[in-house]
């Protein structure tokens, strides 16, 4: 349903971002959102018939993606 996908604010995907940039690339970063992000795990595979796999996620998924593998 409609309630089953996480909504991001812009003023949430950017403090993750100043979060992010505030980081060494040598430092551990953990994410964690119930949320799946597109073709990331199983239920998750955009290529296949939605109604097979019922997908739901991050609404602003290609934002979040880019955030944090830039």
């Amino acid at each position: 349903s409609q309630d089953d996908y996480a909504d991001l604010s812009d003023a949430q995907l950017n403090w993750l971002k100043n979060q992010l940039a505030n980081t060494s690339p040598e430092d551990p970063v953990f994410i964690f959102l119930h949320q799946p992000l597109k073709d990331t795990v199983s239920g998750s595979l955009s290529y296949l018939n939605p109604t097979i796999q019922d997908w739901y996620g991050v609404r602003q998924n290609d934002k979040l993606k880019k955030i944090v593998n830039p």
